[in-house]
């Protein structure tokens, strides 16, 4: 979904039109979240010949709540359709490892993508949407760039400016949850049957303030 200042862009995943590549690309070790071993570049053993994952039903059951909870961010699809043009690291091999290198790195870019978006979409975030939207460009134009680019350019260049920015947008919000707290009338006081009302103590500093937190946690995509 877009915001008026962040364009349409696919940011969760699309597992019909990706080639497995989290169930390859990606390692993980045997914990409470996945019960084997699989190192980067291994195919994972539940990984079917049409990119479908054949316990998918039974994850959780099976050990596997990480991959219930992983999104790319819709990496997969823009790396599978967009970045490598459809091919599929089975059928050339020529591009598999080059597009295992890639697909994290695309997903790390759609992650900030994705919190970009959310900034943009915080009215108190209003004096850095300029800087805010400049940055989604710079992210999204990145992220659509050749292989070759996608692996030499530094993505701390991009990222470190771009946290800084969520970090403001982030401690404008909370000041304007803030006040608009302070602000808000106090409820009338219910006065008891026995005795007549008092007037209210005056509000400590701590009752006229509390903090508001804004969250902008990732949906979960199971693949199916």
């Amino acid at each position: 979904m877009a915001t008026a200042l962040a364009p349409e862009r696919p940011l969760a995943a699309d597992c019909a039109s990706c080639t497995g590549l989290c169930c390859v690309a990606l390692a993980f070790a045997r914990s409470a979240d996945f019960a084997f071993d699989k190192a980067a570049g291994e195919e994972c053993v539940n990984l079917e010949d049409g990119f479908g994952c054949r316990i998918h039903p039974q994850l959780r059951e099976r050990g596997f709540k990480g991959c219930t909870v992983f999104d790319c961010f819709g990496a997969g699809q823009l790396v599978t359709r967009h970045t490598f043009g459809g091919r599929s690291w089975r059928d050339d091999a020529a591009v598999r490892a080059e597009m295992f290198a890639v697909f994290p790195i695309v997903r790390q870019l759609h992650e900030l993508l994705w919190y970009l978006r959310e900034a943009l979409a915080m009215p108190a975030a209003a004096p850095l949407h300029d800087a805010l939207r400049a940055s989604w460009d710079e992210v999204a134009a990145a992220a659509d760039a050749a292989p070759a680019f996608i692996l030499e350019f530094d993505i701390d260049e991009l990222r470190t400016p771009a946290a800084a920015l969520l970090r403001e947008a982030a401690r404008l919000t909370r000041e304007a949850a803030r006040d608009a707290a302070t602000d808000r009338p106090r409820p009338a006081s219910s006065p008891s049957a026995s005795s007549a009302p008092a007037s209210p103590p005056e509000p400590t500093s701590s009752a006229r303030t509390c903090a508001a937190r804004t969250s902008a946690a990732p949906s979960c995509v199971a693949r199916s």
